[in-house]
């Protein structure tokens, strides 16, 4: 009787399996919609038709295939999936936990709330080799909210000043860090402050990292060991630094302590630092930048700083310090980085004026490229088109409004040739809503990630 129990239970499992593979096998159609491509003019009246994950078909004239599973919009708009290139969703872990005996203990491992504290970020200093996603908890319930809120592409990044790590790009959806984590390496964050040490730190920094590209292009010269005697003496250094401030300055670390010092008279190959490695590949083109620069100010000590060195990058304005010289003052240094600008969806102010000035209009209007910070949850999210459809009212057109938070984001993050825009081939993470995304009285009606409605997406 028991066989004949478990082979029943196996023969339905099987079943099931086989019917949910054959339904996932199925293409959805997308029909009676305004379709926002993002890729050219906007479909009045069209069908998107979706198979395994991708975008099959967009068009005015696209035939429904027969067995697809058919999703009339009624007049609807359907997008692109939100790409958020900036966020720090899941690093606002719990404070360490107390010493053992302590009042209010968490569990081992503060999973107690589901979260773990960030990587490390340090001091101010080069970071640059640190990857913010060794510290992500994957079964948070943030990602899942920002999923349902539209959000399908995700981006975090490392706190802290000068090169405190590498962001990493996520996939909301998944369940564990393996699926969660598509790319631990995305971009490398570089927050410069207007002071001399955070400026001669850059300068030195990036001086290192292009001797090391040097030597990268001829490998065994002389310049190779020196280089790499270099990038030790910064790493010892920002090492005697921290112990310093940690009262260890002159202790058994702080003067002959160097690990395999020459108080012995031993010869050492210079060790390799990996920080400055990571941004040679920067410099080289192998990894992108992300500037926070948020004033005129900011964007003129940066460039004194760097002089002519230039990288693939995108500047991110978190919030327009206007008392510190808005962006239109500095259009030409902003083309001369040749870098788009990410930057929050929001009206600025004029300096010692009552006047209402439009940072995101004004940089597209010179040909600066603009995205818009989505947000950490789903409450800032709502808020955002709210506030994009505020920055259309005083004078930003409506499609870089929505480029911004769709194809030009995922540009920034060099994903556009999988998400950002609906074009055949390109991965299924669609938006339908009620009716504009930029009416006030639109609303979320469907979401779609690779081609699935998150809606049968089991929660974690």
């Amino acid at each position: 009787m028991k066989n004949r129990q478990t082979f029943r239970f196996g023969l339905g499992a099987a079943l099931l399996v086989c019917t949910s593979v054959a339904i996932a096998q199925r293409p959805t159609a997308i029909t009676n919609a305004r379709i926002h491509t993002m890729a050219g003019e906007v479909i009045e009246a069209g069908t998107v038709i979706i198979r395994d994950g991708k975008i099959a078909a967009v068009g005015s004239d696209v035939d429904v295939p027969g067995g697809a599973i058919v999703v009339d919009a009624k007049g609807g708009t359907v997008m692109p999936g939100l790409v958020s290139a900036y966020s720090t969703a899941g690093l606002q872990g719990p404070r360490a936990a107390p010493r053992r005996g302590g009042r209010g203990q968490r569990r081992r491992g503060g999973r107690g709330r589901g979260q773990r504290a960030p990587a490390s970020t340090g001091p101010m200093g080069n970071n640059a080799a640190t990857k913010v996603a060794d510290g992500l908890y994957a079964r948070q319930d943030v990602f899942r909210e920002l999923l349902d809120a539209g959000v399908t592409s995700l981006a975090v990044a490392p706190a802290g000043a000068g090169f405190p790590g590498q962001g990493a790009l996520l996939d909301p959806s998944g369940a564990d860090r393996a699926s969660l984590v598509v790319n631990d390496s995305a971009f490398i964050a570089i927050n410069p402050a207007n002071n001399t040490r955070a400026k001669t730190l850059l300068k030195d920094s990036f001086a290192l990292a292009a001797e090391v590209v040097e030597d990268r292009k001829n490998p065994g010269s002389q310049r190779t060991g020196q280089a790499q005697a270099d990038q030790g003496e910064q790493q010892r250094g920002q090492q005697n630094r921290r112990q310093n401030r940690r009262g260890g300055g002159r202790g058994r670390r702080g003067t002959a302590g160097r690990r395999g010092g020459r108080g012995r008279g031993q010869s050492q190959q210079p060790r390799k630092d990996e920080n400055t490695d990571a941004l040679a590949d920067l410099l080289e083109g192998k990894k992108r930048g992300l500037i926070a620069l948020g004033s005129a100010t900011d964007v003129l000590h940066y460039l004194d700083a760097v002089g002519e060195t230039r990288f693939s990058a995108t500047i991110l304005a978190r919030s327009i310090a206007a008392n510190d010289g808005p962006f239109d003052l500095v259009l030409d240094e902003l083309r001369d980085l040749n870098a788009p600008v990410l930057m929050s969806a929001q009206l600025s102010q004029k300096p010692n004026t009552n006047q209402i000035s439009n940072p995101a209009k004004d940089l597209s209007g010179a040909g600066i490229e603009v995205g818009f910070i989505v947000g950490d949850n789903k409450r800032a999210v709502t808020a955002l088109f709210a506030n994009l459809i505020n920055l259309v009212r005083h004078g930003l057109s409506g499609e870089a409004a929505l480029r911004g938070v769709t194809v030009v984001p995922a540009r920034m993050l060099g994903i556009d040739d999988q998400v950002g825009s609906i074009e055949t081939g390109k991965t299924a993470n669609l938006l339908l809503w009620s009716t504009d995304p930029l009416n006030p009285t639109a609303k979320l009606v469907h979401v779609w990630h690779a081609g699935v409605d998150v809606k049968e997406i089991p929660r974690r």
